[in-house]
């Protein structure tokens, strides 16, 4: 027994070590070797805030650090001119000044919250480097403090922007590129195994949406990653540009698959025997292990039994489309794009799969994405008033490291607007910093370092030990914050500084600096709580139903009325279009993606299949423009789908769909199978 407790103990041990991530501990501990080496050599008075930087900007994935650089390196210029403007208007009034720079900090922080992610680097940047030059200058004031504090703080920043930049381009992130394969392969067995079970006559409904729930949210997931690799210069475009097209296809031909597969059940109520033996003929040939463009080819012919209503034609066409969609995905990843023009975006050569609908390939602009503007005004005033509870407390206490606190209370709230469950991540900071960070950094300085007489003998001590935390931000919430604990406290503990100094009241001060600025944070928090998960989703739902109800809307028409279908005029023409429809469709994706940091709840499985079902409608209104004509849906379901009320959505288009004409039953019906879909989701998901 024992033996085989110790295998399984070495087993796992070997396994944990082999999940860790040894690139970005070697990028980060080389960027911050790097990064100290130059700014000793430079004579910098301050060389960890070289290394702290450098801490900041390296995380685990390297695409993070590539792309945001600019924004980053564009952020710190205007932090600096930032200082210089509000130092002329209250260089000579400290109160004045900090309040100034109160101001500066929250709107950077609101910025942070809200714009899109390029931005928000940028800005968060902006406030750190703004806290540290302005916090700094406002111990002793002067023309002469300001130039000499902004061009050495700047230097510092700059050096450890630039050495993390160019220890990322040096180190590229193997393990990532292996990574996004195995992603690629688990999300490619997904989709396949989510068609075979809809084409399985008597599939599993509730494993059924359990896969789809998991496949899609991963999905999402895995053209995020790949997005954010198209501005890595360590990374291969072209390469970059299959994964995501990839991705974004899979992605489409997963989307209206819970629709299919409830149209499905409905017409095996009509037709039973026609369309089981048709559903096994697919499945049979679908699960064929080749793949080529003459597979198609031989793909089961629907019966004419099923091809004799519109329902049958109906979902056969849907059907064909989303096998197209998803073979086509498959075929053209593997075998390359069939034109250079498609690798660079342009239209989709479509003529080996003839079902597929030209697409032109599309990729959003940054404009395009959810924010939600209240929660960053939270951050704001609360920034603003963490901001000016340091200060009180500095001008009350008369304490001389007063000035670090409000460094730290301005970092903290810039960095950390960016931040899901930001008072969570605060709470742990807190713990990891005492219990970890301070006790390593006493050790360091007091009990090792001060023997050492070199540069070079103290990184031999020092890097290993910032190597480890690097490798603990790889495995969970805890390893990251507390590796993050250790790699940007540390430096600013120990004061890695230019001649070492070892105070020991310094250190002191500087320990109980950060403890009491987390304290003021954590007690702003708890005052301003950030808004609930319910809040933020009732808020993102809101945005949702406004822009749907925006494409819904045709232009000159005042109210939603049910009309028969009409030649469209020119006034009358419809808002949505296949680039709005895009657009809505990426807006949806980003709100989607903000869900995703919320906790798994119910709540939020509701939301992600509420934005889903108003895509579906959307995409009905197209075909129905496409056609000529116009689609209006009645006041009393408008409002039953803002309201999520399924029940009273279903009834309300069952009435409809026996009052419509022809086109209008199908689309009708089309929605009661989606409405039917979505409740049968739902109840899985609460289920969990």
């Amino acid at each position: 027994m024992k033996g085989a407790f110790r295998k399984i103990s070495w087993q796992s041990m070997l396994q944990y070590l082999a999940g860790l991530n040894y690139s970005h501990a070697c990028r980060m501990v080389l960027g911050m070797g790097l990064a100290w080496f130059i700014a000793f050599r430079l004579q910098t008075d301050k060389p960890y805030w070289a290394m702290m930087t450098v801490a900041i900007v390296t995380l685990p994935m390297q695409r993070m650090l590539v792309e945001n650089f600019l924004a980053r390196f564009i952020g710190t210029v205007l932090g600096v001119i930032s200082v210089n403007i509000i130092a002329a208007l209250a260089l000579n009034d400290q109160w004045l000044f900090v309040i100034y720079m109160a101001i500066w900090l929250a709107i950077c922080s609101y910025l942070a919250s809200s714009l899109s992610r390029l931005f928000t680097y940028g800005f968060a940047l902006c406030g750190y480097t703004a806290a540290l030059i302005g916090f700094t200058l406002s111990v002793a004031p002067s023309s002469y403090a300001l130039f000499q504090i902004s061009q050495a703080r700047i230097l510092e920043i700059y050096i450890g922007l630039a050495t993390a930049f160019f220890i990322s381009m040096l180190w590229p992130a193997f393990s990532e590129r292996i990574e996004i394969k195995r992603k690629l392969r688990e999300k490619r067995t997904q989709a396949r195994r989510l068609y075979q079970s809809l084409l399985t006559v008597d599939n599993d409904h509730h494993f059924f949406y359990k896969e789809y729930r998991a496949a899609l949210l991963g999905l999402m997931d895995f053209r995020d990653l790949i997005f954010y690799e198209f501005l890595s210069a360590s990374s291969n475009s072209a390469e970059n540009t299959r994964l995501y097209r990839y991705g974004h296809r899979l992605l489409h031909a997963i989307s209206g698959i819970l629709l299919l597969d409830m149209l499905k059940r409905e017409l095996l109520k009509d037709v039973p025997e026609v369309m089981t033996q048709y559903l096994s003929d697919l499945k049979r040939w679908f699960s064929s292990a080749s793949l080529s463009q003459g597979k198609l080819a031989h793909k089961p012919k629907a019966p004419s039994q099923l091809l004799q209503n519109d329902k049958g034609r109906h979902f056969v066409a849907l059907l064909d489309e989303k096998l197209d969609e998803i073979l086509s995905a498959q075929y053209r990843y593997e075998h390359g794009e069939t034109s250079s023009k498609a690798v660079m975006g342009g239209t989709e050569d479509v003529a080996d799969f003839p079902n597929l609908k030209r697409r032109t390939f599309y990729i959003p602009g940054f404009k395009v994405y959810y924010s939600d503007k209240k929660e960053a005004l939270l951050n704001a005033v609360r920034t603003f008033l963490c901001i000016m509870t340091g200060m009180f407390f500095w001008m009350e206490t008369q304490w001389d490291f007063g000035f670090v606190l409000l460094i730290l209370i301005g970092i903290i709230c810039t960095i950390g607007a960016t931040l899901s469950m930001v008072t969570k991540a605060i709470t742990m900071m807190l713990s990891a910093m005492m219990l970890v960070a301070i006790p390593i950094s006493f050790i360091l300085k007091f009990g090792i370092l001060i023997q050492v007489s070199t540069m070079e003998v103290a990184m031999l001590i020092v890097l290993p030990i910032y190597f480890i935390a690097a490798l603990l931000q790889g495995r969970s919430v805890k390893g990251i914050l507390i590796g993050l604990g250790v790699l940007i406290f540390s430096p600013m503990l120990v004061s890695f500084s230019n001649p070492m100094e070892f105070d020991i009241s310094t250190f002191a001060n500087t320990s109980l600096t950060m403890v009491v600025a987390f304290v003021i944070l954590l007690l702003m928090f708890n005052i301003i709580r950030p808004s609930s998960s319910e809040a933020k989703l009732a808020r993102v739902r809101l945005s949702i139903f406004k822009q749907f109800k925006r494409l819904m809307q045709p232009e000159g028409a005042s109210q939603f009325t049910l009309k028969r279908p009409q030649k469209i005029h020119q006034h009358l023409a419809a808002n949505i279009s296949e680039k709005s429809l895009r657009d809505y469709e990426a807006y949806v994706y980003s709100a989607i993606h903000q869900v995703r940091l919320l906790p798994d709840n119910t709540e939020r499985s509701l939301f992600v299949i509420y934005a889903y079902l108003t895509l579906a409608i959307l995409r009905g209104q197209l075909r129905f423009k496409h056609r000529g004509e116009l689609w209006y849906l009645p006041a009393e379901l408008l409002a039953a789908l803002e309201a999520e009320d399924l029940e009273a959505a279903l009834v309300i288009v069952m009435v409809q769909k026996e009052k419509g004409n022809e086109h209008e039953k199908l689309a009708y019906w089309e929605l009661q199978c989606a409405l039917m879909a979505l409740q049968e989701f739902l109840g899985t998901s609460a289920e969990k």
